[in-house]
């Protein structure tokens, strides 16, 4: 038996069931019910049984619509990861959880990344000094950035949602990554 249906199995039993929904506030049909015991990243943690547990989304969806498709996820049409409204949730692929995030512009980018070295008006310089002439090697020790970074930011293959890409000197432009070359915005 898989680990979905040993979940499908011990929540499908009224006891088990209750006590879930017993962890859940429950609020109007169309709104959220948040998960009210233990979370994980943000997801509620649902002990099933004293050696399975699973996230509190996936059980609701279990016990309102039966076992979870082999490698599907449960998703949040609310984007509320605590949720555990069945009317909220839905399954998809992995493909589909990715698309669904990009969608609702909830993925890691620019700024947003805890990892990031650079500003967008840095980008934007950046892109500004490339086209008055400045040789990227130049650029990219100014800003302590390799020159290769400063290369894949004019062409539009790193910041791309800032649409600030140009043909490199001599080059064309990747349009696989960048689509056609789009004008410099220099104002943010």
């Amino acid at each position: 038996m898989s680990t979905e249906e040993s979940i499908y199995a011990e929540a499908s039993k009224p006891h088990v069931a209750a006590r879930f929904w017993g962890h859940v506030r429950v609020l109007g049909q169309d709104e959220c019910w948040p998960w009210m015991a233990s979370r994980t990243s943000g997801y509620g943690e649902f002990w099933v049984s004293k050696t399975l547990h699973a996230r509190a989304h996936r059980v609701a969806w279990t016990i309102s619509n039966g076992t979870i498709p082999n490698g599907l996820f449960v998703l949040h049409r609310c984007d509320n990861r605590p949720c555990c409204n069945p009317r909220h949730l839905f399954v998809g692929t992995s493909k589909d959880n990715v698309r669904d995030m990009v969608q609702k512009d909830r993925h890691t980018r620019g700024e947003r990344n805890g990892q990031v070295v650079l500003t967008e008006a840095a980008v934007r310089d950046i892109v500004s000094r490339y086209v008055s002439g400045e040789r990227s090697r130049m650029i990219a020790a100014a800003y302590g950035v390799s020159h290769s970074l400063v290369s894949r930011i004019v062409t539009g293959k790193a910041w791309a949602h800032l649409g600030v890409s140009v043909p490199l000197r001599g080059r064309k432009v990747n349009t696989r990554w960048s689509g056609a070359v789009r004008s410099l915005p220099l104002a943010p």
